[in-house]
Formats: structure tokens, C-alpha cells, sequence
């Protein structure tokens, strides 16, 4: 990849880390209470705050795509380039979700119970199997462990956790905080550039 592309990418996981706890805190509110009752509001409601999550949805794809195509080129980094496709892949459905904003907004479709119990159904699970993926990835780095650089490392631990937390459901919010610290990693994976960083 060149310095540009590095660039790029390194901006997006930049941007990504301080959008991410911003849309999930201001939009959702992550009310421990009444997280469900949160969801359904905005599934019902189109505003500003849909603009944010499509363009977080937007950097997390391009961010993911420049990480799949640097392990692509790396030894034995085939299936980490897979498995990252696989998660621009599962991002892409995930908000996808707008449409359900934007149809119910519009008018085209009633915000029943019965289509929002559907449409927060699909959601656990498209997030269940991101996160099933992330932590296949995660297991996939540590298992080279030992040839990895040391940035890689951290984000290889720091996945893991992220993975794992996510996978808990119970204590998920934490991911607000290691989402974005992960994200600032990646960002600096790519602004120090590939010659200074040894993947595997």
C-alpha cells in the first residue's frame, strides 16, 4: 500500500475512535435501565444522529478493508485478511439497520412491535457473529504470537478482550471505551507505515 493509502486509512480509524463513543453515548444513551426501550426510539426516529451512524458504519468498512489488504500481503496472513472481509462484511448489514430508520420516518413501514422485535433480534445477532469473528482474529494473531510486532500485539490482546467483553453482553458498555482505544491503534499502525511495522 502507499504512504496516501496508509494515510487514509489511518484517518479513518482516527475519526473512528472519537465518533464511535459519541454516536453510542449521545444518540442511545446506553441507559443500563432501559436499553431496550432506547433501541426502539431509535429505530423509530430519523435524525442527525443517523448521519453519524452511517458514517461510522462507512469508516469501520474502509478501515477493516485497509487492514485485510495489508495482512494480505504479509506471511501467513491469509486468514486474518479473511476474516477482517468478513467483519467489513457483517458492519455493512449491521447498519444497514438504517433503512428500517429511514422506511419507518418516511412512512413506508409501521413501527409495530412484532418488525422492531424482528429488527432487534437481527441485530444481536449480526452482532454476535461480529463479534465471533473478532475473536477468531484475535486468536488467529496470538497464535503467532511471537513473530508479531509489538504494536500488533496489543491489538491482538486488545481484540481478544473486546471480542470476549462483547461477547458477554453483560458488560458490553465497556466497549466504549476499548472500541476506540483499539481504533487509536490501528490508526497508529497506519500512520507509522508498513517499513516500520512487522505484522507476521
Amino acid at each position: 500500500m502507499t504512504s496516501t493509502s496508509h494515510k487514509i486509512f489511518g484517518l479513518a480509524a482516527l475519526l473512528l475512535a472519537v465518533l464511535f463513543p459519541v454516536y453510542w453515548i449521545g444518540a442511545i444513551g446506553f441507559s443500563l435501565d432501559d436499553t431496550q426501550m432506547a433501541w426502539r426510539k431509535d429505530f423509530m426516529s430519523l435524525d442527525a444522529w443517523d448521519l453519524v451512524f452511517l458514517i461510522i458504519g462507512t469508516l469501520e468498512i474502509v478501515v477493516y478493508i485497509g487492514l485485510s489488504r495489508y495482512f494480505r500481503h504479509q506471511i501467513d496472513g491469509r486468514w486474518a485478511s479473511v476474516l477482517l472481509m468478513v467483519m467489513a462484511l457483517l458492519v455493512a448489514v449491521f447498519h444497514s439497520s438504517l433503512l428500517i430508520d429511514v422506511t419507518i420516518g418516511l412512512g413506508m413501514v409501521e413501527a409495530s412491535t412484532g418488525v422492531l422485535d424482528v429488527m432487534a433480534l437481527a441485530v444481536l445477532i449480526v452482532l454476535f457473529l461480529y463479534s465471533l469473528t473478532l475473536l477468531t482474529l484475535s486468536v488467529v494473531l496470538l497464535a503467532q504470537f511471537p513473530r508479531l510486532s509489538a504494536l500488533v500485539k496489543v491489538f491482538a490482546v486488545v481484540a481478544a478482550v473486546t471480542a470476549i467483553i462483547q461477547l458477554s453482553v453483560v458488560f458490553s458498555v465497556a466497549n466504549l471505551l476499548l472500541f476506540p482505544v483499539l481504533m487509536l491503534i490501528v490508526s497508529f499502525h497506519f500512520f507509522l507505515g508498513e517499513n516500520n511495522i512487522e505484522v507476521v
